[in-house]
């Protein structure tokens, strides 16, 4: 996994904003015992950074929270907002959710997705059908298929997931490592999202993928 902190992530995506860090514990390395220890740091870090996200959105000058999340940290990111949900207090102010290379039970989250309700962040995908380090997870999770390493053209996620407003990056083509060529290309990456919102306001992007140019 590419450590990587959120400043020069906002320096080279150009986004408006102040950027906070939250860091839950891991071991770093590459091992089926690191990565069970790792997950288990995960679960455990669930009220730590709910907590983060109250102190945030008390703050008055904060109008709107976009989280940002990698790898396994966006099955930490789910779990907070799914218990969140579930209390009926996932948060006015957190608007979007941007899940980079996520390392999260496919099934699983389409269906808590839905249980969710209407009144949730918007959630964007970034996958790879490429992505090594997910098709490692997802033998270690018995043939689970992880949400980062989808074919956003395959159903049942494409139909599901355009109608549940979710909207799907395909970074396939891009060149870089990638488990975290999202962050390797940030600029091209952002093309993407600002072409398929230009989309949007033109009646013409819709919720539908967007496949990455295979661009240096």
């Amino acid at each position: 996994m590419k450590p990587c902190t959120g400043s020069p992530i906002v320096h080279d995506s150009g986004a408006p904003g102040a950027p906070v860090l939250f860091s839950w514990p891991s071991r770093g390395s590459v091992s089926l015992e690191a990565y069970k220890e790792d997950a288990e740091s995960a679960a455990q870090s669930r009220d730590a950074f709910s907590q983060v996200l109250d102190a945030i959105a008390a703050t008055p000058n904060v109008k709107e929270v976009t989280v940002l999340c990698h790898s396994m940290g966006c099955y930490l990111t789910f779990e907070t907002l799914r218990a969140r949900a579930i209390a009926g207090r996932i948060g006015a102010k957190i608007k979007n959710v941007l899940f980079v290379a996520p390392d999260v039970d496919a099934d699983s989250f389409r269906t808590q997705l839905h249980d969710m309700g209407a009144v949730r962040p918007r959630f964007a995908l970034f996958v790879s059908r490429d992505d090594a380090p997910l098709k490692l997870s997802k033998s270690l999770h018995g043939g689970a298929i992880r949400l980062g390493g989808i074919d956003p053209d395959q159903e049942p996620y494409a139909a599901e997931f355009r109608r549940e407003g979710v909207e799907l990056f395909d970074l396939t083509r891009l060149h870089g490592r990638a488990h975290s060529r999202a962050f390797d290309d940030v600029t091209t990456v952002m093309s993407m999202i600002q072409a398929r919102l230009v989309g949007e306001q033109q009646g013409t992007g819709g919720v539908s993928r967007r496949q990455g140019a295979a661009l240096r």
